[in-house]
């Protein structure tokens, strides 16, 4: 049995006959796994499938992106046009003084009557836009997964 054993040392079996002088096993090991890859038949293909997929997700990304700013421009043109700050500002640059300090006072009247609804929550208005900007990143992200997976 050791004579199998060490005819299979002896034979070379297990040594490079390419090595070049100084030039340990290791490094010719190491020179091979990098060695560049034989070029496959559907590469052509796979390079087109990948490049769709990665245009796919960028056209994802970029409607997402659209769609929050969209919704953030409706979201601030909503509270602009909920508090009636245009009206009021047209009224106090037309209006007499007393009109002016009446239309201020019928404007934070209405301020505090929908602010008191929150003040009413056992919570903080605050917490409700925490809330709402939550579930959009959530849905965000959600979309983003569901067409990752595409």
């Amino acid at each position: 049995m050791t004579d199998h054993l060490s005819s299979g040392a002896a034979s070379g079996a297990h040594t490079f006959s390419t090595a070049a002088p100084g030039a340990s096993t290791f490094d010719l090991q190491l020179q091979r796994l990098f060695a560049q890859a034989p070029t496959m038949p559907d590469t052509a293909e796979f390079a087109l499938r990948l490049q769709r997929r990665l245009d796919r997700r960028w056209a994802v990304r970029r409607a997402l992106i659209t769609l929050a700013g969209v919704s953030g421009a409706m979201i601030a043109l909503w509270q602009v046009m909920s508090a009636h700050l245009i009206a009021q500002a047209d009224i106090a640059s037309q209006a007499p003084a007393a009109e002016v300090r009446h239309a201020v006072a019928v404007a934070l009247l209405r301020v505090h009557m929908a602010t008191s609804l929150v003040q009413a929550l056992p919570f903080g208005g605050e917490a409700l836009w925490l809330i709402a900007g939550l579930a959009v990143m959530a849905a965000a992200l959600l979309a983003t997964r569901l067409f990752e997976t595409l």
